[in-house]
């Protein structure tokens, strides 16, 4: 079924998505030692794991949505 292909691809997007910005995130705190006011760049990381996060979330709910499809559709032919 292509909408579980679809999810799957995003939840990978959206999980690699997470890891780059958590990373440069980690990597700026390493350098900058003492916590300080933030840089538009952490500000920006920081927005692209929350968004990244909720496409995570989206595409397990059509992942699961589609899943939950397909068995009603195999039970009715079955």
């Amino acid at each position: 079924m292509r909408a579980l292909e679809n999810a799957g691809a995003g939840i990978a997007r959206g999980v690699a998505a997470i890891e780059a910005a958590a990373g440069r995130i980690a990597s700026r705190s390493a350098q900058s030692g003492a916590a300080g006011a933030a840089s538009g760049d952490e500000i920006t990381d920081t927005v692209t794991v929350s968004t990244s996060l909720a496409q995570v979330r989206a595409n397990v709910a059509v992942a699961r949505t589609a899943a939950e499809t397909t068995k009603t559709l195999l039970d009715m032919f079955a």
